[in-house]
C-alpha cells in the first residue's frame, strides 16, 4: 500500500523537461529522446527492451 512518505519520491513534470535517465512511472528507464514540432519520442528501456511511446506536448508525465 503507498504512503505518504512513498508518494514523496514523485514528481510530475511536463513531458518537455524529461531528461535521459529519468524513470517514467510504470513505464521505465528514458534512453533517448526524439523531438519534433508536436510531439516527443521516449525510448523506455523495460525488461531489457527500447520501446518508443509517443507523446503529445501538453503530457504531464510522473518520475522517480
Amino acid at each position: 500500500m503507498l504512503n505518504i512518505e512513498s508518494l514523496s519520491q514523485f514528481k510530475t513534470i511536463p513531458i518537455e523537461e524529461i531528461k535521459t535517465g529519468d524513470f517514467v512511472i510504470n513505464l521505465g528507464e528514458v534512453v533517448e529522446i526524439d523531438k519534433f514540432p508536436n510531439h516527443i519520442d521516449l525510448i523506455i528501456l523495460r525488461l531489457n527492451e527500447k520501446y518508443v511511446i509517443k507523446f503529445s506536448l501538453e503530457t504531464l508525465i510522473v518520475i522517480k
